[in-house]
């Protein structure tokens, strides 16, 4: 069930050409593990990478740079600035790029630090224990992916502005990517998460991270939620024109849900299309629901009247308590990667999985387990009992028109 296909270089569907274009930086005082770093980027054909011995250099190198790196690596424990005081630097300067964590430590403390980059809102894509080999490294940097949620390969200095984002939606530049959600026990795929990208004006495609931020700091949020919300009913329309039933999940920010009338405008939307509520799910992330708790519960319990499947994305984030959960209704939990990646080799994270399973099975709610890379890991949830997976063990988000290819492909295969 992997997605590696085609030549020894290719990962994740990131050719050798995409590869090149990559810009790492390395901050490790260990000359073995740097020598690592240099055979495998040389496999991989990446020229543009830099090593630091200490994170107060890396600092330095970062301004000079003006944090223009696609991958940055650290290490923890480093002399006078450690790895922490680090990942603190990159969210001061809003750093954009993709961030690994290599260290010697016990994986609970990695897992740990992974949950502190998600705090910080680091796009952080994993944290790997010393001493690695090369199959390890080939995985973790399997989860750079051109589609991914996290990461494009284009630098930070090319975020849209707030005038980019108003004119590209006025031109419709907001692209949708499809990711499948996997039924565990029958291995169908009754759904999608629809995704957001930008085309820009060069034809490149931009990951959520150059122009969600900017959006949500202006009044453009809620345009863009709506022009994706639309886009996804459409295609929804389309699927089910052509016989595929398919249903979509569409994420909303905490912005979106202040606004009352937001139930009755998505049923238009839904009504001029043709497509019942019931085969759109609203994904609402689990911090924006305890943060506005009480507009959200308005609109929440309008949605779920209007027909509207609804799910708390990034669950285990946001700190909530069953009480609370169970008060909103809700059909659906969505666990966050973080807890799914690498839990079948971490007793803490497989104990947050099967308490919150268990929960869920209890509550009557589906259970979603995203960010599945590995046979291990989905091995682990299907022995919990998850519902259903996503993940690139599956499949990276896919291009609408590629979408039903993917499933005839998919339908074809002994998964």
């Amino acid at each position: 069930m992997s997605n590696t296909e085609g030549s020894e270089k290719v990962i994740a569907g990131i050719s050798d050409e995409n590869w090149q274009a990559v810009k790492v930086l390395v901050v490790d005082d260990d000359d073995r593990v740097q020598e690592q770093f240099k055979m495998y980027f040389t496999d991989l054909g990446i020229d543009n990478y830099q090593f630091e011995c200490s994170a107060a250099a890396a600092m330095s190198n970062m301004v000079q740079q003006q944090h223009s790196y696609d991958l940055v690596v650290t290490d923890l424990n480093m002399p006078n600035v450690d790895g922490i005081t680090f990942m603190r630097f990159l969210s001061k300067i809003e750093y954009s790029g993709a961030l690994m964590i290599i260290s010697g430590e016990d994986r609970r403390l990695l897992n740990s630090v992974v949950q502190l980059g998600n705090a910080h809102n680091l796009n952080i894509i994993g944290a790997m224990q010393k001493p690695f080999d090369r199959t390890e490294l080939r995985q973790m940097f399997g989860k750079m992916q051109l589609s991914a949620d996290k990461l494009a390969f284009v630098s930070a200095d090319q975020s849209l502005t707030e005038d980019e984002i108003q004119q590209g939606l006025s031109r419709g530049n907001p692209e949708l990517y499809f990711q499948p959600k996997v039924a565990v026990k029958t291995m169908s795929v009754p759904s999608f998460e629809a995704l957001a990208r930008w085309r820009a004006e060069d034809g490149k495609i931009l990951g959520p991270h150059l122009f969600i931020p900017v959006a949500e700091q202006s009044a453009l949020i809620n345009d863009l939620t709506d022009q994706v919300f639309i886009k996804s009913v459409e295609q929804v329309a389309q699927w089910h024109g052509q016989g595929f039933m398919f249903a979509v999940a569409v994420n909303f920010s905490m912005n979106s849900l202040e606004r009352i009338s937001l139930p009755d405008t998505l049923l238009a939307i839904c009504s001029d299309y043709k497509v019942s509520p019931e085969n759109i799910t609203i994904e609402i992330t689990e911090t924006c629901i305890m943060n506005q708790e009480a507009v959200a519960l308005d609109v929440i319990t309008r949605l779920h009247l209007k027909g509207f499947r609804l799910s708390i994305d990034d669950f285990g984030t946001g700190y909530s308590s069953i009480e609370k959960l169970n008060r909103l209704p809700f059909s659906e939990i969505k666990i966050d990667r973080a807890f799914v990646d690498g839990a079948a080799n971490s007793y803490s994270s497989r104990a947050i999985l099967e308490s919150s399973i268990a929960m869920g099975k209890k509550m009557g709610i589906s259970i979603v387990s995203e960010g599945v890379e590995t046979e291990q890991d989905f091995e682990l949830l299907k022995e919990l009992g998850a519902d259903y997976v996503q993940g690139a063990l599956f499949s990276n988000p896919i291009p609408a028109d590629s979408v039903l290819q993917w499933v005839e492909n998919w339908n074809k295969s002994s998964h």
